[in-house]
Parts: structure tokens; C-alpha cells; sequence
């Protein structure tokens, strides 16, 4: 999955990061604990946590929490 800042948003400065996603076996979530860092979908609260690492010295991090829109 790439995750990528929207231009002109609060965020834009963010760094662009690409993780791998994996079903988690007989659940409906998905996960990603990756060097670029973690993510965590849960199905039945229809919830995104991601949380980016950095991986460069020029990388700008991003936390984000919230609901499938």
C-alpha cells in the first residue's frame, strides 16, 4: 500500500512510504509491521491506526488515527 500526503493539506510535508499489507487469518483485519512502518485496520470498528517510521534523516513522520470514511 502506498500512503502518500494529499498537496495542500496540513500534512503535505509528510513522507511518502509504501508497506506491505497482510490479511490477518480468520479475522476480517489487516495489518503491516514493516521498517516504514506499522498499520492496523480493524473490520469491525471500521479503524485505521498507521503510524510511519523514519527511515532518512529528511523524513517526516505521521501518526494517524480515525474511521474508514
Amino acid at each position: 500500500m502506498k500512503i502518500a500526503p494529499k498537496s495542500g493539506e496540513i500534512y503535505s510535508g509528510v513522507t511518502a512510504k509504501i508497506m506491505v499489507i497482510q490479511a490477518l487469518p480468520t479475522t476480517e483485519n489487516a495489518t503491516a509491521q514493516d521498517p516504514n512502518g506499522t498499520l492496523v485496520y480493524d473490520h469491525s470498528q471500521k479503524t485505521i491506526t498507521l503510524v510511519t517510521k523514519k527511515t532518512a534523516a529528511s523524513d517526516v513522520i505521521f501518526h494517524f488515527e480515525g474511521t474508514k470514511q
